[in-house]
């Protein structure tokens, strides 16, 4: 990382998708991440160092998140099956009318029995 903030370039920051390693062996000014600290990047991993009262309200752990990515799939999987019902049911009423049409025309063109 950069030692002063002010002089802050994406390019030169390890973890940033701009970051450009050419750049970064040519910067006197560059310190690499010390590869034993594994970073903070999820709210999950941090929740630990928070107030107990603090961390259920911050982020689903175990059994909550299991259980919300649970029925959020369940609701996937219902729309899905509410649109291919959708689409079955607006099939099977042109091909109805399509058949009740063709019975009627042929019913018209008959003669007096």
């Amino acid at each position: 990382m950069i030692s002063k903030k002010a002089d802050y370039d994406e390019r030169l920051d390890f973890r940033s998708r701009l970051f450009d390693p050419l750049l970064a062996l040519q910067s006197e000014d560059v310190v690499p991440p010390d590869p034993l600290v594994a970073p903070l990047d999820d709210i999950g991993k941090l929740a630990f160092l928070l107030p107990f009262e603090v961390q259920p309200k911050l982020c689903n752990t175990g059994a909550e998140h299991k259980a919300s990515t649970r029925r959020a799939e369940d609701d996937y999987r219902r729309e899905a099956e509410k649109a291919k019902t959708r689409t079955l049911q607006d099939r099977a009423h042109r091909t109805a009318k399509k058949i009740v049409s063709k019975f009627q025309g042929e019913t018209r063109h008959k003669g007096p029995c």
